[in-house]
């Protein structure tokens, strides 16, 4: 009977290997279910699943091409915004000069014509005529700023218990009427 079981076993064992279904010894499946291949010129790689190795390869080349632009991007985005800092600086030394010149400008009389004035805007102007002191107008409440009582007392409310108000008072010309 001994004889007889391994004859069968025997031949089913030689029928498993014609038939390509032999028993792989456990380290074999385990390479077939992590994507090592048998062949030791073949490098591993691990695979996704349900995609080939030239879809992860593409998907990977994919992701290093997305990768440098953005890392090209930034350096091209901080030198942009670096050039227009300097332009922008340059414009702003100009506009600031150019007020500071029409500021200590000597005085010049005041135009009658109201278009002219858009070309005066901060310059010094000379008018000859009095206050109307009977039309004064007050704004109010404005806090009375001391810089030296400010320095002391920062980051109170209200540094001043003192108020006062702007005084806008009418001036009539006398050369322009």
């Amino acid at each position: 009977m001994a004889a007889v079981a391994a004859l069968q076993l025997g031949l089913r064992a030689a029928g498993l290997r014609a038939a390509g279904l032999e028993r792989a010894p456990a380290s074999a499946a385990w390479r077939s279910v992590l994507g090592v291949s048998q062949r030791p010129e073949v490098a591993w790689r691990p695979s996704r699943c349900g995609s080939s190795a030239a879809e992860a390869s593409a998907t990977k080349a994919e992701d290093d091409s997305f990768l440098r632009w953005v890392l090209l991007l930034i350096p091209v985005t901080a030198f942009g915004l670096g050039t227009w800092q300097v332009q922008r600086r340059k414009w702003k030394l100009n506009l600031i000069a150019e007020l500071e010149s029409r500021v200590l400008a000597e005085p010049v009389p005041l135009p009658a014509d109201p278009v002219e004035l858009k070309n005066l805007e901060y310059r010094p102007v000379k008018v000859r005529g009095c206050f109307d002191h009977s039309k004064e107008l007050y704004m109010m409440p404005r806090t009375m700023v001391d810089p030296a009582r400010e320095a002391r007392e920062a980051g109170r409310i209200s540094s001043s218990a003192e108020t006062g108000a702007y005084v806008v008072t009418p001036f009539h010309c006398t050369d322009l009427g």
